[in-house]
């Protein structure tokens, strides 16, 4: 199974940066943010738990996940 998906780096609110981000109100699910991928590299081609490429768009990521599988 071919996936793309979005890495989403820290969430910043002014001077802050936030690389735990409480996805419930009561901060019991929490998403982790990686730093910031390499500039323009944001979504990533996968296939199973591989990672085959990145991209700057997702439809560049379905061409690489395309190409990979073929």
């Amino acid at each position: 199974m071919a996936r793309v998906v979005r890495v989403l780096g820290p969430l910043s609110e002014g001077w802050r940066l936030y690389r735990a981000v409480a996805l419930d109100t009561d901060g019991r699910v929490i998403e982790l943010r990686p730093g910031p991928p390499e500039e323009g590299a944001d979504w990533l081609a996968c296939i199973g738990g591989r990672v085959v490429g990145r991209a700057a768009l997702p439809l560049q990521a379905v061409r690489t996940a395309e190409a990979a599988l073929g």
